[in-house]
């Protein structure tokens, strides 16, 4: 079977389509921006967080060290995915700046990694879900 060009040589990026990369570059840097804050905040709950004293005023003592990893665990994805975001934001400006095709391909690289590690995650979600819901089945159908 033979390969289809869907991209022909009249392709090209108009004003328009550039107005839009360009304001789609400023919000992807200031989401990244504001991701690696909220992720730093968030490991910083992780690791000087009262997580202890919740958890053994409870009788549970291992559980605190669990929230520990859980929320370092969440801090990494999200700083990831603010890194993804904000390298789009940087290489996209670049790229339209300087007419780079480099950066351009990066810029939208980066971009791909972004929503294939949101697939991922929300696949594992739904499957954790469809988990605790079919645990719950059986919890109940064992009484």
């Amino acid at each position: 079977m033979e390969q289809k060009d869907l991209i022909s040589t009249d392709f090209s990026i108009d004003d328009m389509i550039v107005s839009h990369l360009k304001e789609s570059g400023k919000w992807a840097k200031f989401l990244g921006i504001t991701g690696f804050i909220f992720s730093c905040l968030f490991a910083l709950v992780a690791v000087f967080g009262d997580n202890t004293s919740a958890a053994l005023s409870l009788g549970v003592y291992g559980l605190a060290y669990l929230v520990t990893v859980v929320y370092l665990l969440l801090a990494i994805v999200s700083f990831v995915f603010s890194l993804f975001v904000y390298r789009f934001g940087v290489h996209i400006k670049v790229a339209l700046e300087n007419n780079n095709q480099e950066k351009l391909i990066s810029a939208f690289g980066n971009l791909k990694l972004f929503f294939r590690m949101s697939g991922i995650i929300t696949i594992l979600y739904i499957v954790l879900i469809l988990f605790i819901f079919l645990g719950l089945i059986i919890t109940l159908a064992s009484r």
